[in-house]
């Protein structure tokens, strides 16, 4: 693993962008970027967002999780979406 971390560290900013897997944008109030790791099950919700200052430390977190086999879980709600689909069952 040492060596194709070693490798993506070194990637241009380009092959970043084209081989990630999670979503990375600029953050929508203020400097800095995000990439969301994970998605609600029941509404969609963005859940799991991490926070950088700079776009390519964001790549660089989304392209080694890519490469250490980093899944998101399935069956994960936010909870306003776990609240409001809980709220008719009881």
């Amino acid at each position: 693993m040492r060596d194709i971390f070693a490798a993506i560290l070194n990637e241009p900013d380009e092959q970043l962008r084209r081989a990630v897997r999670f979503h990375v944008r600029k953050v929508e109030s203020g400097p800095g970027w995000e990439v969301v790791t994970d998605h609600c099950c029941l509404g969609g919700c963005d859940m799991n967002v991490r926070s950088f200052q700079s776009e390519r430390d964001a790549l660089l977190f989304a392209r080694l999780l890519k490469a250490a086999g980093y899944q998101s879980p399935h069956n994960i709600a936010c909870p306003a979406c776990h609240k409001e689909h809980t709220k008719d069952c009881i």
